[in-house]
């Protein structure tokens, strides 16, 4: 199941609307998410195989069944990004440290609003001037916590291709 919060992201990616605007630190418009990160490698490290074809994303981002990745690049990635946390009202979410990934890298688990949106772990790696989000979707049942380290994974997988 694709979550609420992704169709929000995707909807914001495609119109740009004011909240999201595609300008230079924002999403970079340069990079290929999708060949980046190719649904192959998602479904091997999350155990799932889907069915659907990844869906890019204007700017670099791709969407996944079970997945999605964004990529900001630029002076203002990480600002964009804290922007894009507050409009989402993630900004004051707890956030996990994870040492040695990247400059900074973090965790966060943001709760289902209801019976309809996924239970999502989020990486997201600071590395020169790209931010990299990762959020996976647990598979119905499970805890956000466990599918972390496949958000992980998938992160420095991409965090290796841009170095």
């Amino acid at each position: 199941m694709v979550s609420r919060t992704f169709c929000y992201l995707l909807l914001l990616a495609v119109t740009g609307s004011p909240m999201y605007p595609q300008t230079e630190g924002r999403q970079s418009a340069g990079l290929n998410a999708c060949q980046l990160l190719p649904k192959s490698e998602v479904d091997r490290v999350t155990g799932r195989k889907s069915y659907a074809d990844a869906e890019p994303i204007r700017g670099s981002g791709c969407g996944y069944a079970q997945a999605q990745l964004l990529i900001y690049s630029g002076d203002k990635a990480e600002e964009n990004w804290e922007g894009t946390m507050k409009t989402f009202g993630h900004d004051k979410a707890q956030r996990f440290p994870i040492p040695g990934v990247g400059e900074k890298a973090y965790s966060f688990y943001p709760k289902p609003r209801d019976q309809y949106e996924d239970t999502n772990a989020f990486v997201v790696v600071k590395q020169g001037r790209y931010i990299i989000v990762m959020s996976v979707a647990a598979p119905q049942g499970a805890t956000a916590q466990s599918v972390q380290p496949q958000a992980l994974e998938l992160s420095k997988a991409v965090l290796a291709k841009l170095k």
